[in-house]
């Protein structure tokens, strides 16, 4: 069996893009894997979004950020993915929030994406 993937999209301010190219990651991503969304601070609510589009659930919170993650199947298929969003209260910027996003991520293997990535 492959190993699951933690797939992690870093924004800041990047709503529009998320919306343009989630689905593809979703559609790429295999039964198990993880597509988490970390947002860096950002004034658009991406992770709001992200929580209310899927139905997240508050899974851990810190002086440092508001975890949400939730298992179910985006798409009407058998697949399975968890979905995790990470909502900080502070600016980390590029790189170290997507360390940040690894060590929170579920599978030791991840693929940083840049919320303008279209997997396909």
């Amino acid at each position: 069996m492959p190993n699951k993937i933690s797939f992690i999209i870093s924004t800041y301010d990047g709503l529009p893009l998320l919306k343009k190219n989630l689905p593809a990651v979703i559609s790429e991503a295999r039964n198990g894997d993880e597509i988490l969304i970390t947002e860096d601070a950002g004034p658009d609510l991406t992770v709001a979004y992200f929580r209310a589009k899927y139905n997240l659930e508050l899974a851990a919170e810190t002086d440092q950020y508001r975890l949400w993650r939730k298992e179910k199947s985006p798409l009407s298929s058998e697949k399975k993915l968890t979905l995790t969003g990470i909502e900080n209260k502070n600016k980390l910027r590029f790189g170290a929030n997507n360390n940040q996003a690894g060590a929170l991520a579920l599978h030791p293997l991840v693929f940083i994406l840049n919320n303008d990535s279209d997997p396909q």
